[in-house]
């Protein structure tokens, strides 16, 4: 049951990178567009969903940290049971 949760998690975890690269990506088209066709519907992107990443980011850290601490119960939990 643990592998699943690990698994499930490791999947979170790359699914906000390739996020983070995705904004990064619109972040530059914005950028070298904005003198001189100002791309509104990017900026109203931006202005919308970089929060939402940090977010995103934040709650997958406390979910590793959770993660790691739960593994380590259940280890120890196993350890004293040998």
């Amino acid at each position: 049951m643990l592998t699943c949760i690990a698994v499930s998690l490791e999947n979170v975890i790359t699914d906000i990178a390739d996020m983070e690269k995705g904004m990064e990506m619109t972040k530059r088209e914005y950028e070298a567009r904005k003198d001189r066709d100002p791309p509104v519907i990017l900026k109203d992107f931006l202005a919308n969903s970089e929060d939402k990443i940090k977010k995103l980011r934040a709650d997958a850290k406390s979910g590793q940290a959770g993660d790691i601490c739960c593994d380590m119960h259940f280890y120890a939990v196993m350890a004293l049971s040998e």
